[in-house]
């Protein structure tokens, strides 16, 4: 993942401030308690941003950026008064490189951001899904706690400004079509159907919104008939409708 220039900047003038405030953060290889407080006060510097850079950037980039300082200090790679603020740089950016390359301390890949939803029939999706109306994912499935995906309502999900991968498999019992929209509104490019009913009807695709996009799958407006989402399925078993929103990369502040 890439730190913005913004973010540096941020945690250069934290950690200079912090040195000139005295707080040593390492002297023969050991670890000052000071580190801690240069730790805060780092933090707060993001805080004090304007625009609050915790509003703007995932606790994820500012917790890789921490790690990377840790990691740094940990390396024994800390400034010196002669060039401050390139070994600051190049501290940041060197110890960022290890601490991923680590499988212990590594940071979360932006990647593996997710949410996952799903329906149930017989039970969920009673009714036919009309023309221009939603597909029911009531239930809550694994997620990340930073996968910027909210549920709305049992068919609609707010996303965080970003870019996502959507995933959606329906047992729909007619031919027919299913579409991703946003705020209600269809995105022509998500179309996914079948001509004969004998089989799912699968999207996947990647999409980027902002701030709190409203994402539903729905028939598409127009359609007929209105679709039933099948029960029971080529089986004996009930069948699942699933949807799955991983994040990929989120905006620069």
């Amino acid at each position: 993942m890439a730190i913005t220039s913004d973010v540096f900047n941020c945690v250069y003038t934290a950690i200079i401030q912090g040195m000139t405030d005295g707080r040593s953060i390492c002297a023969d290889g050991l670890l000052f308690g000071e580190a801690a407080a240069l730790a805060t006060q780092i933090e707060s510097a993001f805080t004090a941003h304007d625009p609050p850079l915790s509003t703007t950037i995932a606790s994820r980039a500012k917790r890789d950026v921490l790690n990377a300082i840790v990691a740094g200090i940990i390396d024994y790679r800390w400034s010196t008064s002669d060039a401050l603020s390139a070994d600051v740089v190049a501290n940041i950016v060197e110890s960022y490189t290890y601490l991923s390359g680590r499988v212990d301390n590594a940071p979360v890949p932006l990647g593996i951001a997710f949410a996952s939803f799903n329906a149930v029939m017989p039970g969920d999706n009673a009714d036919t899904v009309a023309a221009g109306t939603a597909v029911d994912f009531p239930n809550d499935g694994p997620a990340s706690s930073d996968s910027g995906v909210v549920r709305a309502s049992a068919s609609t999900f707010t996303l965080d400004a970003g870019t996502y991968e959507v995933n959606v498999q329906v047992s729909v019992t007619e031919a027919g079509q299913l579409q991703l929209a946003i705020g209600g509104v269809g995105l022509p490019e998500t179309v996914a159907g079948r001509a004969t009913g004998t089989s799912q009807i699968v999207i996947s695709t990647i999409i980027t919104v902002g701030d709190a996009a409203v994402l539903s799958v729905i028939n598409p407006a127009g359609n007929t008939p209105a679709l039933t989402i099948t029960p029971i399925a080529g089986g004996t078993h009930s069948v699942s409708a699933t949807l799955t929103i991983k994040l990929l990369g989120i905006p620069a502040p």
